[in-house]
């Protein structure tokens, strides 16, 4: 096998593409091809890897190398027990847990990941149910959305100072976790955070943090939240039963107290973020429930980006009179320094939807055929989750990274629907091409399918955790709009 340079080694996902027409069917080319080991096939040919534990046996891994680190990219389902994550495969740093990596693997019980690590992928513990204690690494700076999902054992977790930014539904229906200790540098919690965390009963807000993602604490009961930054806005804390409130005298949480009748405690000294009286409706009472790429369209202010943005933006530029522009106000959404016709237009074109397609192609029964997941009109993603269904005359035979995102990759054909995954390296948006490919799926078209016949493939958004969604940097979780696709037999 070859093994990429850095460069070359970036794996490039890309996503589907709905309501544009053409798609690049271009071949990965032999010198992309990255070296993919289990630690199974490594032990047979060198023995210079690291075990993990006498309980989980490094063969039950599987790692991605690149010429200077490697990536832990997937976890078999049937491991059991404890798993130290080496903090070196084959004399590579491991610095890497791709999206998916530990997801559904329902019998390991306690992880310790390396400070080697830096980037941890979406998805990573997704429903690994019998999970009750993770030591994180010190050299993350960010937990990813539905990173932890699903963990109903997870009793303990604490967030490492070097981290700024938590995931949407990093922690939803962790059911068991009663300790959470949040980085004091953390400044997004992302919405559903902790979504029916029901046995957390305390929890310490820093004062990095200035407002909460939507629903981040919905279904939780808490004794005591305390909340260290005077100015805390979004406090969207509808669905939580509070016994008491700790804050600053000064502060945001202290009016969210007053007005919702929850007994309210000073806390002693002064806070380390100075007071500033922010408006009751800017502070706390509505939350910022929008992905982080399309707050600059936001131009009126309100709690979603819609056509009377743009009606709003057209009047600005028409310079109506009547026209009352919020405190926060930038009408330049497109940053080439005029505000005119064009930044209306541009607003216009945020409202078209991201969307997935997959690709038409032709091919002939008892042959195999490979046909594209693309992405169309993204505003900025971190990551992401996509099953795909597809016609019963249809075999998986396997699923290659496209070109769409700076990423690490996973993918599995061993069930249905098909898993994808995927983690922008280092935990950044980024914004594919219209029709940039997400991955190829190859499939061997059954040799008794009719000819002229459609066989169907499209993406699969049924709920719960296994649904196809994505996260921004912020760890907003968004969905996508979807246009099937089809292999006609000829």
């Amino acid at each position: 096998m070859k093994r990429m340079n850095r460069g070359m080694a970036v794996i490039l996902a890309a996503a589907a593409a709905a309501g544009c027409a053409g798609f690049p069917m271009q071949a990965l080319a032999a010198e992309t091809t990255m070296t993919v080991r289990s630690a199974a096939e490594e032990s047979q040919e060198t023995t210079t890897t690291e075990a993990v534990d006498q309980n989980v046996d490094i063969s039950k891994l599987t790692f991605m190398e690149y010429d200077d680190s490697a990536a832990l990219i997937k976890c078999d389902e049937d491991a059991e027990g404890i798993v130290n994550i080496p903090a070196k495969y084959n004399g590579l740093p491991v610095t890497m847990i791709g999206a998916g990596a530990f997801q559904n693997c329902s019998r390991i019980t306690k992880v310790t990941i390396p400070d080697s690590i830096d980037t941890i992928g979406y998805s990573a513990f997704n429903n690994a149910r019998a999970l009750q204690t993770v030591k994180l690494s010190g050299s993350i700076k960010v937990v990813p959305s539905n990173c932890f999902y699903g963990c109903e054992k997870l009793e303990s977790i604490e967030i490492p100072d070097n981290v700024t930014n938590l995931g949407s539904s990093a922690f939803y229906n962790c059911k068991s976790l009663s300790s959470v200790v949040l980085s004091q540098n953390l400044k997004e919690l992302g919405g559903n955070a902790f979504y029916n965390c029901n046995a957390l009963y305390e929890i310490e807000l820093p004062s990095s943090l200035s407002e909460l993602g939507y629903s981040a604490f919905s279904g939780c009961t808490l004794k005591r939240l305390i909340i260290k930054n005077p100015n805390m806005r979004n406090l969207s804390l509808d669905n939580v039963t509070i016994q008491k409130i700790y804050g600053y005298e000064e502060s945001t949480a202290k009016t969210y107290a007053d007005q919702k009748g929850i007994f309210f405690e000073a806390l002693e000294g002064d806070p380390e973020v100075p007071y500033t009286a922010y408006s009751t409706a800017k502070a706390y009472t509505t939350a910022y429930a929008m992905q982080q790429g399309m707050r600059k369209f936001n131009v009126d202010n309100k709690s979603n980006v819609t056509v009377a943005d743009a009606v709003f933006l057209a009047r600005y530029v028409a310079e109506d009179d009547e026209l009352e522009t919020p405190e926060e106000f930038n009408p330049d959404v497109n940053g080439d320094g005029t505000v005119d016709v064009n930044d209306v237009m541009a607003v216009l074109h945020a409202l078209e939807p991201f969307c997935l397609k997959i690709g038409t192609v032709t091919a002939k029964a008892g042959t195999k055929v490979t046909i594209p997941v693309m992405v169309y009109s993204d505003k900025g993603t971190a990551g992401g989750q996509v099953y795909i269904s597809y016609d019963s005359k249809l075999t998986p035979v396997s699923i290659k990274a496209g070109d769409a995102y700076d990423m690490t990759f996973s993918s599995s054909t061993d069930s249905y629907p098909l898993y994808i995954g995927w983690s922008a390296k280092k935990g950044k948006d980024q914004i594919a091409k219209d029709n940039a490919v997400l991955a190829y799926i190859e499939f061997e078209v059954n040799a008794h399918a009719e000819s002229d016949s459609f066989l169907s493939v499209s993406v699969s958004s049924s709920a719960g955790s296994n649904s196809t969604r994505f996260t921004d940097e912020t760890g907003y979780t968004f969905s996508a709009s979807y246009k099937s696709g089809y292999v006609y037999v000829s």
